[in-house]
């Protein structure tokens, strides 16, 4: 067995002591075993490639470890990490079928009299070749004091970047300039060649078993049912008309008509600070008895360039959310301001506002519901510390509208032009893809009955 440190071992596994236990016993080999990712498997080194930790020591350092040195000793303990992590990133399932196979193969060779296959011509270079010193900056680093969603260690995904960061140097260093290789297709794109070790299989192999092994603390910004969204929107009202300070009432009603649109038309946090005060004015008086068209100045994901993106909407929706009113009421507002241009997102004096301005304000007030009514949040809400940590301006609003849109049995092609996903979206396994506004926008007027579908159901 490798040695680990007990630093070490601490992120083998983010499953509670109590669930190894229960699930050890009870589901036996379909959940992780309390010894996985401690040591090597018989068979390992036939699916990566392998060398000591001493041989890496010296390819890293150019010298033979000390004893006596605790750096050294924990050089090593990493190493020896990072080569578990890179046989683990293979089922034991799949390691034993494949030394089964070979030892058929080797059987086969013998009584054939043929010489067995698997030789090894060449010797291992003399330098760091598999990227050996990134990994186990990576491992090392992974051990410091843990972010927002752990304590004791850092994510996977935190620090993988000294992968990124180390390609990052290579192909800007004056020996990527000297060669350039690349691969173009018919199209004419372009693939680059490069000589990075951290692109070698052990490196990749290697990755994968450390996020198998780390997994991933995955906490989203919860979405709010219909009713603790009206009753929010309720409670907003409430303050503003309550708020006797002008600022005080002004920041009310900027954060009703940030929460109020963001929920209508499902866009993420920051694109619900694209509202234009000077768009916004020059739109109105374009607008129809029957719904209203709501302007974004700016960039919005997956665009390279800012522009003007209209959004026609309900005046009012079914559940009685004016968003009409709403709006024209902050216009109105900026306009006893004397703000005629400008972010209609923003402070008294123009302005915009700080995002965790607003998640405040909007935690302040489900705070307040939490403590009215209870039932109104899921079982998994135990107090105010988990409303801070799960509800989000950047994304509760957009998931709260998906889940109503969904609820209220929406089209999907409706939700899709909504949302703005590609038409072939499916096709890539669900992922969320951007895609340019301009597409949607050249012909106005045959998208203003889907967002009038989709935003009178919220």
């Amino acid at each position: 067995m490798f040695p680990v440190t007990k630093l070490l071992d601490n992120i083998v596994s983010q499953t509670s002591e109590e669930n190894k236990i229960r699930l050890e016993k009870l589901w036996k080999k379909f959940h992780q075993k309390r010894d996985d990712f401690l040591k090597a498997r018989n068979g390992d080194h036939l699916m990566v490639p392998f060398e000591c930790d001493d041989c890496v020591f010296w390819k890293i350092t150019k010298r033979s470890p000390s004893t006596a040195n605790q750096a050294d000793k924990l050089l090593l303990e990493c190493i020896g990490r990072s080569n578990l992590d890179a046989f683990w990133s293979r089922s034991s399932k799949t390691v034993n079928q494949n030394r089964l196979i070979v030892n058929r193969q080797l059987f086969l060779s013998k009584t054939l009299g043929m010489p067995a296959p698997y030789v090894q011509t060449h010797p291992t270079p003399e330098y760091d070749h598999r990227g050996f010193e990134v990994a186990v900056s990576m491992i090392f680093m992974s051990v410091y004091s843990g972010d927002k969603h752990s304590e004791n260690h850092l994510q996977f995904d935190t620090v993988r970047r000294s992968r990124t960061d180390y390609g990052n140097y290579l192909r800007s260093s004056n020996q990527a300039s000297h060669l350039h290789l690349s691969l173009v297709d018919q199209a004419g794109s372009y693939t680059r060649f490069s000589h990075d070790p951290c692109g070698s299989l052990w490196f990749h192999r290697f990755s994968e078993g450390m996020a198998n092994r780390m997994g991933k603390i995955y906490l989203p910004n919860l979405a709010m049912s219909h009713k603790l969204i009206i009753k929010f929107f309720s409670v907003i009202e409430d303050k503003i008309k309550e708020s006797k300070p002008m600022l005080d009432k002004h920041n009310w009603v900027i954060m009703s008509s940030y929460c109020t649109v963001s929920y209508i038309l499902s866009l993420r946090g920051d694109e619900g600070f694209l509202l234009d005060i000077n768009e916004m004015r020059k739109n109105w008086s374009n607008h129809s008895k029957d719904f209203i068209v709501i302007t974004l100045l700016g960039k919005l994901k997956g665009e390279k360039e800012d522009s003007v993106h209209k959004f026609p909407c309900v005046n009012k929706t079914l559940s009685g959310i004016d968003i009409k009113n709403t709006l024209l009421r902050a216009l109105n507002l900026k306009n006893q301001l004397g703000s005629t241009e400008g972010p209609l997102i923003s402070d008294i004096n123009g302005v915009i506002i700080s995002p965790r301005v607003l998640d405040d304000m909007i935690h302040e007030v489900l705070i307040e519901i939490y403590k009215r009514k209870r039932t109104l949040f899921p079982i998994s809400i135990k107090g105010e510390d988990d409303i801070i940590s799960s509800y989000k301006g950047y994304r509760s609003f957009r998931r709260s509208s998906d889940t109503r849109a969904l609820d209220m049995k929406v089209a999907s092609t409706d939700i899709d032009i909504v949302n703005r996903w590609r038409v072939n979206e499916r096709k890539q396994q669900g992922k969320r893809v951007a895609q340019q506004m301009k597409q949607h926008y050249s012909d106005f007027d045959k998208l203003i009955k889907p967002f009038l579908r989709y935003t009178s159901v919220m």
